[in-house]
C-alpha cells in the first residue's frame, strides 16, 4: 500500500510499536508534522512519532511508519 499524500482527519492505529507505551493508541489524525502524528482518541491527544510503529490508516492494510515520514507534500509522486 501506497502511504496516502494528507493523513489528518483519518482513523489511525498503532500496529506494531517499538515501544511497548505507544500500543493500543488509536483515533483520529488531528495533525502532522514532518516526524509526528497526532492522534484524538477518548483518553486524549497523543504525539506519536511516525517512525515508531507500523500504521493502519482508515482500516487499509499495515503502513511501515518509514513511510509516512515527511511533509505530505513530499510525499505524493506524480503519476
Amino acid at each position: 500500500m501506497s502511504a496516502p499524500a494528507g493523513l489528518v482527519g483519518e482513523q489511525a492505529e498503532v500496529v506494531s510499536p517499538r515501544n511497548a507505551s505507544l500500543a493500543g493508541i488509536s483515533g483520529v489524525i488531528m495533525d502532522e508534522t514532518m516526524s509526528m502524528l497526532r492522534i484524538r482518541s477518548a483518553s486524549g491527544d497523543r504525539w506519536v512519532p511516525k517512525e515508531a510503529c507500523s500504521w493502519r490508516i482508515a482500516g487499509g492494510a499495515p503502513v511501515d511508519g518509514s513511510r509516512l515520514v515527511g511533509r505530505p507534500q513530499e510525499r505524493v509522486r506524480p503519476a
